[in-house]
């Protein structure tokens, strides 16, 4: 009898150690995530206050300070890459485009949806180099017809793409944006000729 209740002591107080170690657990963990959200809003708030005029009105530790420079290099990093991909995206949809007008000698629904996202592309291109969407209404006049404009297209997503492969995230093409320029005014006029044709 004794040395049952001896075990049922025994039971009871390594419970107890195993629930105390558990909260023990639980609480420096819960310390550690509280740390990083806390962490995180301070980068956050910094981030605001950088953006808002350039520069930081807070004396904060350098280590911040570092750490939110390395976080701006690399989102201006990721945002070129992600230009030049969309880049070569744009080059693939222009010949595409031209070699299925070529071979089928109309546009096709498939056709048009990459259209669509060619254009997508381009005026985001436009928009990461910081020009405008020029929507100036011009006369076409150097195309007779749809296989010219998709020739030209071809052309001239070329011509980006490479022009964009030759700058740096530190430049701004003045070329790059003349030639996005170009591309959506010869998919308005694809679009145009087509809804004649249609």
């Amino acid at each position: 009898m004794q040395m049952k209740i001896m075990n049922n002591r025994f039971a009871f107080v390594k419970k107890a150690h195993v629930g105390f170690h558990c909260k023990r657990l639980f609480v420096e963990k819960l310390s550690v995530f509280l740390a990083i959200v806390f962490l995180n809003i301070v980068a956050v708030m910094a981030q605001i206050r950088l953006d808002q005029d350039g520069r930081s009105k807070d004396d904060f530790p350098a280590n911040i300070r570092e750490a939110l420079v390395k976080r701006q290099i690399e989102e201006a990093k990721k945002d070129f890459s992600e230009m030049l991909k969309r880049g070569e995206e744009a080059e693939r949809l222009g010949r595409e485009l031209f070699e299925s007008y070529e071979q089928n000698k109309r546009i096709t629904a498939e056709d048009e949806k990459k259209l669509e996202r060619l254009e997508k592309l381009i005026k985001k291109i436009c928009d990461d180099l910081g020009g405008d969407v020029n929507n100036d209404e011009e006369e076409q006049t150097k195309f007779s017809g749809l296989n010219e404009l998709f020739e030209a297209l071809k052309n001239s997503t070329e011509e980006l793409a490479s022009t964009l492969r030759k700058i740096s995230r530190f430049t701004v093409s003045v070329g790059a944006i003349e030639t996005s320029n170009s591309i959506l005014k010869t998919i308005k006029f694809i679009k145009t000729q087509f809804a004649r044709v249609r």
